[in-house]
């Protein structure tokens, strides 16, 4: 196993030992703050991905998901205390054997390895039991432009909304805006308030042309791509529509947003840091039921570029948790200065890929 792996498991033995020991002191949940345990396990999801362990990637993904509903409903903490010990033990385990192993990871079959598999099934489980309240929904809504103030249709399209659910990832972000005749958004519906299809009939509003609704819940895994480009795009790459099945997507200007059947967040980001998107400058995509959102940065981390990476990332942070910053190419000292910044302040994990 190279150097790398090497440097990877040992880090992520020692967040994983230092995870164990603050999960085992706890006994008033509480009191507790699950906020840094959601950081260290990112750190580790980050890391993973980065190397391509896909068991350590997909496991860490479901632990810090499950942090995130503790966090809102502590109690449950109790339930889940076992499990999470078992299951980092486990890890801690694996992290262990694969230090003394010379395979590469794809071809790994020792036994503490692949018994996260059992854990990734069972936490896979567990978060859907946690989430079979909820329903996920996407929705794009085409305006009437000639409509006098046409736009307020989004803010009032978003108070009928949240009557029901939590209505989230907006394009455009600007509510305001006057030049695009769309409004693209993701919906999680709250089971308890009935049916959407009958819900949305309630809504009636002469600038909304047309409604297309989505149920997210018919397909195995889908994830939102933004790409933003230096100039104008009317269509969705071809890198995109020839290697993955597109749901659907949209053109804002120099802005395209589509949502793809994917299942692998590898082959996602394989494909957009291998082909060659001409005068892309940065990507995000996420899983549709996650809040945190990746950031794949395609132009070098150097000054001359710095202006146009900053004034892209600040406009998505203003409205999303962005869990990883992964870019290609080279970067000056102002670059990881950015990196590091974005980590103190913001809690933003980065890496080369």
């Amino acid at each position: 196993m190279d150097r790398k792996i090497q440097d990877y498991c040992q880090k992520n033995r020692l967040r994983v030992e230092e995870l164990i020991k603050k999960i085992v002191k706890i006994d008033q949940a509480d009191e507790a703050d699950f906020k840094e345990d959601r950081i260290m396990i990112n750190r580790i999801e980050n890391s993973s991905f980065l190397v391509k362990d896909k068991k350590v990637s997909a496991l860490s993904a479901l632990l810090r998901k499950l942090f995130q509903i503790i966090e809102d409903d502590k109690y449950l903490f109790y339930e889940y205390k076992y499990d999470l010990l078992n299951c980092l033990t486990d890890i801690l385990r694996a992290f262990q054997a694969l230090e003394k192993n010379t395979s590469s990871l794809e071809t790994i079959h020792i036994k503490e390895y692949m018994k996260l598999d059992e854990h990734i099934d069972f936490f896979e489980e567990a978060i859907n039991k946690l989430s079979e309240n909820k329903r996920y929904y996407y929705i794009k809504i085409k305006l009437d432009k000639t409509r006098p103030l046409f736009f307020l249709t989004r803010n009032i399209f978003l108070d009928f909304l949240r009557e029901y659910g939590n209505p989230y990832n907006y394009t455009p972000q600007d509510l305001s805006n006057e030049e695009y005749d769309y409004f693209v958004l993701d919906f999680k519906l709250n089971k308890d308030t009935g049916d959407f299809g009958e819900i949305i009939k309630k809504y009636s509003d002469e600038a909304a042309e047309e409604i297309k609704v989505l149920n997210i819940d018919e397909y195995e895994s889908v994830y939102n791509i933004k790409f933003y480009y230096k100039e104008k795009q009317n269509v969705i790459p071809k890198e995109i529509t020839e290697n993955f099945k597109v749901l659907d997507g949209v053109c804002y200007y120099n802005l395209v947003d589509c949502y793809i059947l994917e299942d692998d967040e590898v082959k996602i980001s394989d494909t957009l840091f291998n082909k060659n998107f001409g005068d892309l400058e940065l990507v995000t995509f996420k899983r549709f039921s996650e809040k945190e959102t990746r950031i794949l940065i395609l132009l070098n981390m150097k000054k001359e570029n710095l202006n146009k990476v900053k004034a892209r990332i600040s406009e998505i942070i203003s409205d999303k948790e962005v869990k990883d910053i992964l870019y290609r190419g080279k970067h000056d000292f102002y670059g990881l200065q950015l990196l590091e910044y974005l980590k103190e302040n913001y809690n933003i994990e980065y890496g080369g890929y």
